[in-house]
């Protein structure tokens, strides 16, 4: 989106690619399932405005952290998604 927006140069883009692409080896994928989007949807139902998509993100990573008991940054560049994960008590990087 930012790179189409002319917002992130050509290059800049291509070394977030590689970045992503060489740390998703590490990456522990969290299955959307019932439990998933159970807590979404408590999110959805919750105080702040926030799209179903954003929830499912969120959901997804408060159901690990609950899994793996480790505290784990939520990484957004999107205002209310970072608006409703720091509601949420979330550790909140903004990148925006």
């Amino acid at each position: 989106r930012r790179r189409r927006a002319r917002e992130l140069s050509e290059e800049d883009f291509a070394a977030t690619v590689d970045r992503f692409q060489s740390e998703r080896i590490r990456w522990e994928l969290v299955e959307v399932g019932e439990v998933v989007l159970n807590r979404a949807e408590e999110i959805v139902r919750g105080p702040s405005p926030i799209r179903t998509l954003d929830a499912v993100h969120i959901a997804s990573l408060m159901v690990f952290e609950a899994a793996s008991a480790m505290q784990v940054a939520f990484v957004t560049g999107d205002g209310r998604q970072r608006d409703a994960a720091n509601g949420l008590g979330l550790d909140v990087v903004w990148v925006g």
